[in-house]
């Protein structure tokens, strides 16, 4: 009696915390351009405080009270911008959750000993914390409270917009309220802890200090937070001024030997995107972030790549600044070095810092890019791996996961389409499920041949999508059908389009052609329809069009027509099975009929080898080309052949192969001319 509450509170939990996840990563690259702004405005600060003695100009003045106001004003941004992408996830309106949530961060500080100080409290632990939490916990409320009264975005469809505002009013002062009594009330038994933690690490040795600072600041970067300032300020670290080692302070060697282009060491996380970077937004991003990383100025790369939550990044973000902490004491430790770094700014470049520290020591420049190798190293496989899942398709699925699944969910949610609350989580569950499924493993094309029934050779292919597990087991793509339900298709179309171009194009001499599944949802589109048609240009491919797409949709039949004019061939996928206006057969939208084999599979009845005789009967009648799909026996290829068919498909001739086995395959059987032209 307990397991099954417990089976239907996972799911849910489990696609909450997927929501939040999403959610904080948009807010905070939703303030990319407010951070680059500030990052600009440091660099240039530093840089005439590095070259000229005299920086009290009137401009200087300026650009450092524009940052110190947009620094004040940041954790209010991440409050706004948190509460606004929060909220689209949960069907709240945005307007009414960033009033919420700034009205709940408001009350809470207030009630607490800091108060709303910006001056002091913008970098207090409890007030970057209150200024994420806020949002979150007042939405969670706003939306527990909007849904039984009929108020939420899923359910208003008929009350005026000042009408719905209206009623939202009281809903949204009790959501402040049991929200502000939540956070007040954590706040305050969170303090003794504080006060703990703060009394044990006075005591502890300044090298225990030093490490425990270093992945402290680390894990908060990770959640949004400025790690340094934010840890200073909960625990203070005036070691940092003591000296450490070689006549540095704590905070000399910091900036000589851990954070090498800023926290994370993000110098070798450059220095590895550079080299593997395929995309062009990371391409873009990682010119923008280059003269920032290069004067120790991190935030673009935090805030940009990003690595705020970031599931692949977070374990080099935090393994590299340790060790390069381990070894630079190591090093300093067994060498009889003497370092001067009072003169040394923090933003002053890697290398350069270490030459001006060291007077010119080249051993220790040599040390200090040997950490910034090891770096690299460390990030490479990390970087590799994520530049794999944002070439395609997982990127397109995760863009579309982010925004479209969330505006299709409420679409639908207004539609009526989810009545039941049972069936409305159940459909979210299994659109995380599908887009998690994508990014867990590797997708993949096999080809399985299409063989001339008068030649007993090897025309063409068609591509069918699979996936590959962690283990190289080979899977059928289960999470088809949820994203067709999502809108997602055209994502799973276009990277399956752009892999059989890049494979067609690399092969030489004479080449197969290649059948290619269109969803109608990518064709309902004449922009991604001219895209296909130019994509294709020139080369061997046909698509495949179900007949309810080809006859029932009309945006449809003009694109396909488009993709005819071009010069491309037109296969009806799956025709038998559906309830196709057959007229529309001899309007010529199509060049092949491909049979399909749940009409093969019924061969063994009389019913089964009439109907399939009519289809095949019609089809030559109109003079159309025919493939039978799904052929596995001796029985049944012999009766499509007498039954006139032209192409065979199926496990009578071979299973899906790999490009390469598929290339042997086509070969092996001596190509001859397309009967289908």
């Amino acid at each position: 009696m307990v397991s099954w509450p417990l089976k239907k509170l996972y799911p849910f939990l489990r696609i909450h915390v997927k929501i939040m996840h999403i959610a904080l990563c948009d807010a905070f690259l939703e303030l990319l351009p407010l951070v680059v702004i500030m990052a600009s405005i440091t660099l240039c600060v530093t840089g005439i405080d590095v070259i000229f003695d005299n920086n009290n100009w009137l401009l200087v003045n300026s650009f450092k009270q524009v940052h110190s106001l947009l620094t004040q004003l940041f954790p209010w941004f991440i409050c706004m911008s948190v509460a606004s992408h929060f909220a689209v996830s949960h069907s709240v309106r945005a307007p009414q959750a960033i009033i919420a949530a700034t009205v709940t961060f408001i009350i809470v500080q207030l009630s607490s000993s800091q108060g709303l100080s910006a001056e002091t409290n913008v970098w207090s632990a409890q007030y970057g914390i209150n200024v994420i939490l806020s949002p979150l916990t007042v939405i969670i409320f706003l939306r527990l409270i909007l849904t039984p009264l009929g108020l939420d975005e899923r359910t208003v469809s008929i009350d005026s917009y000042t009408l719905s505002t209206i009623k939202a009013i009281v809903p949204i002062i009790l959501a402040v309220g049991f929200a502000s009594c939540v956070l007040v009330f954590i706040n305050t038994i969170s303090q003794p802890f504080v006060a703990w933690l703060n009394s044990s690490l006075a005591q502890a040795p300044d090298i225990i200090k030093g490490v425990i600072r270093t992945l402290s600041i680390h894990l908060l970067w990770l959640t949004g937070l400025h790690g340094p300032n934010y840890y200073d300020f909960v625990f203070g670290s005036p070691f940092l001024t003591n000296t450490y080692i070689s006549g540095i302070s704590h905070e000399q060697f910091f900036n000589l030997f851990v954070i090498l282009g800023g926290s994370g060491s993000c110098l070798s996380l450059l220095i590895a995107l550079f080299f593997l970077q395929r995309d062009p937004q990371t391409k873009h991003l990682t010119r923008i972030a280059l003269p920032m990383v290069i004067f120790n100025i991190n935030e673009v790369l935090i805030f940009g790549l990003p690595i705020i939550f970031n599931r692949i990044l977070w374990l080099p973000f935090i393994l590299v600044p340790l060790i390069n902490f381990c070894l630079g004491t190591m090093a300093l430790n067994y060498g009889s070095f003497m370092l001067n770094a009072e003169n040394v700014h923090w933003a002053t470049p890697a290398l350069l810092n270490m030459y001006w520290a060291s007077g010119g020591n080249w051993i220790l420049v040599l040390l200090q890019m040997a950490l910034i190798g090891i770096g690299v190293a460390v990030y490479w496989p990390f970087v590799d791996r994520l530049m794999h899942i944002n070439s395609a398709p997982q990127t397109m699925a995760r863009i579309h996961g982010n925004f479209n699944i969330v505006e299709q969910l409420l679409y639908r949610e207004r539609l009526g389409f989810w009545k039941k609350r049972g069936e409305y989580w159940d459909y979210r569950y299994q659109v995380f499920d599908a887009i998690r499924t994508i990014e867990n493993n590797q997708l993949m094309l096999m080809y399985q041949p299409i063989v001339c029934v008068a030649s007993g050779r090897c025309l063409g292919f068609e591509a069918l999508l699979r996936i590959q597990t962690k283990a190289g087991i080979i899977l059928p793509p289960t999470f088809m059908d949820t994203f067709e339900e999502s809108g997602l298709a055209p994502t799973i179309d276009w990277w399956v389009a752009q892999t059989v171009k890049n494979t067609l194009k690399e092969q030489t001499g004479a080449v197969p052609y290649v059948s290619i599944n269109v969803n109608p949802q990518t064709l309902a589109y004449s922009s991604a329809t001219r895209h296909l048609a130019a994509t294709f240009k020139g080369l061997s491919v046909r698509f495949e069009v179900i007949e309810r797409a080809l006859f029932d949709i009309k945006e449809c039949q003009e694109n396909v027509a488009l993709l005819r004019d071009s010069g491309i061939k037109i296969s009806i996928d799956d025709f038998g099975v559906g309830y196709a206006n057959l007229s529309q057969l001899a309007n010529g939208v199509a060049d092949v009929v491909k049979i399909d084999r749940t009409l093969v599979t019924q061969l063994d009845t009389q019913q089964g080898q009439t109907l399939f005789d009519q289809v095949c009967t019609m089809c030559k009648t109109l003079e159309l080309k025919i493939i039978a799909e799904g052929v596995e026996s001796q029985t049944q290829y012999d009766y499509v052949v007498q039954a006139g068919v032209d192409m065979v498909q199926g496990f009578y001739f071979s299973k899906a192969l790999s490009w390469d086995d598929a290339m042997t395959y086509y070969h092996a059987r001596e190509p001859v001319a397309d009967p289908a032209k």
